[in-house]
């Protein structure tokens, strides 16, 4: 029977489920978001245009300020959307149920105007009731399904981690790869003394980082914020309770929280990132064949990130894993550093890409004669200064050790498209013609 138990699986499936979860983030707001704004933005239009002084541009800066609060706010605050709409402040009375009505001033203005003109003012009211939301958009609410998708996620990585610690690690207990996960279970919670269905997302995380400790850029805070929030959205309607409260100084027991789209993509992508360095950390101490897999595990995710223009996140991954990771190969130390480096380009911070390609191995090591046969030095790939040259600017040397590449078998057709280093090169004078060279190559089995 096969091992269920390998880091390659885990973390790909975790990299690939996280992902899945910001894009659908993006494509639920871009797509139903969208259309929920433009029904509320022509409702506003319809109820403004019956005055006489009707400006569309203070519509559209209305619309600009609820829109702000959709992405910015982590509470239901009704003043501050009542304050959105040109109400004065001072025209609002906050009831003990906490609903909000005008003042009588406003109240007795619109009589007025519905004794002058009954018509106009029976089209305002309806047209009015229309911006009024008894309830969250539908966007807003999938992002609470969302949060609750992404914490679940995290915690399931923490456990299939704990597994894999006690397959592969922790060599006081011996436990077989191919045991049942049941059985493997009941054989964790005996060496721990507690059951492990009943660890708390916590005590996993607890475990697993004091054996496997992460740099100050991480905060079991900012975690514990984003899993007590989830609590409060799957547990308590959305109303901030003790705990939250004491997680967040910003919110009282009682709160109506949101979650934001600035939030849901910030809490989606620090689960993912400290998800992958855990991954990635207990994966570099295997010691085992699965070991040369790990590089290339993170090369697909930098690459794939930078690929979907994710730059800041991308760099975010590459700084922690290159800061938590000590790594067995050179050449996916290089090629982490490399993508890191193409991210600070991108994000137009060409110092401390400066900065960064200057950590990179651009020439092979010299061995001595007497230690050629007992060394084990994995072979210099010619694809690490070509890329650093490239960023630089230094193209036409970088052609030059792209051919010794492809004429070294250090680079395929494939990897052309692979890679987005590349793309710096390809409009470059040879570059097509060593493309063709590299496709003549490829056979079909």
């Amino acid at each position: 029977m096969e091992t269920q138990i390998r880091l390659a699986d885990i973390y790909r499936s975790f990299d690939s489920g996280m992902r899945a979860l910001h894009d659908l983030s993006i494509a639920i707001q871009d797509s139903l978001g969208d259309n929920e704004w433009k029904a509320v933005e022509l409702s506003y239009q319809e109820a403004f245009s019956l005055f006489e002084d009707y400006d569309p541009v203070e519509v559209q800066t209305i619309m600009d300020r609820l829109i702000r609060i959709d992405i910015e706010d982590e509470t239901l605050d009704l003043r501050k959307v009542w304050e959105a709409v040109n109400v004065p402040p001072d025209d609002i009375i906050r009831l003990e149920n906490d609903r909000e009505v005008f003042g009588k001033e406003i109240q007795n203005g619109l009589r007025e105007f519905a004794k002058q003109n009954p018509e106009k003012a029976n089209k305002f009211f309806r047209a009015y009731l229309k911006t009024l939301r008894a309830e969250p958009f539908k966007s807003e609410v999938s992002r609470h399904g969302l949060l609750l998708s992404a914490v679940s996620q995290f915690e399931l990585l923490l456990l299939h981690l704990l597994r894999a610690y006690f397959v592969y690690h922790d060599h006081d207990t011996v436990l077989s790869e191919d045991c049942e996960i049941e059985e493997l279970d009941d054989l964790v919670s005996q060496k721990i003394g507690k059951k492990l269905k009943r660890l708390s997302i916590f005590d996993k995380l607890d475990l697993i980082v004091s054996k496997f400790p992460l740099n100050d850029g991480f905060s079991r805070t900012t975690l514990k914020e984003i899993v007590e929030r989830r609590n409060v959205f799957a547990h308590r309607g959305g109303r901030a309770d003790v705990i939250y409260a004491q997680c967040n100084s910003k919110v009282q027991v009682g709160d109506k929280l949101r979650i934001s789209q600035h939030y849901i993509r910030y809490a989606i992508e620090y689960l993912h990132l400290w998800g992958l360095v855990l991954c990635i950390k207990i994966w570099s101490k295997l010691g085992d064949s699965d070991q040369n897999e790990a590089g290339k595990s993170i090369s697909s995710t930098a690459m794939q990130l930078i690929r979907d223009k994710r730059y800041g996140f991308c760099d975010l991954v590459c700084q922690q894993i290159h800061e938590n990771i000590q790594f067995q190969s050179q050449n996916s130390k290089d090629i982490l550093m490399i993508n890191y480096a193409i991210c600070a380009e991108k994000l137009a911070d060409k110092e401390r890409m400066i900065k960064i390609l200057s950590q990179v191995r651009q020439f092979p090591r010299k061995t001595e004669r007497s230690l050629k046969k007992m060394s084990n030095q994995e072979p210099f790939l010619y694809v690490i200064p070509m890329a650093c040259n490239a960023l630089m600017g230094k193209k036409q040397y970088a052609m030059e050790l792209l051919e010794r590449a492809a004429n070294s078998n250090q680079v395929s057709f494939l990897d052309l498209d692979y890679w987005v280093i590349f793309d710096y090169l390809a409009t470059e004078p040879g570059f097509q013609h060593i493309r063709e060279e590299l496709e003549s190559k490829v056979t079909v089995a």
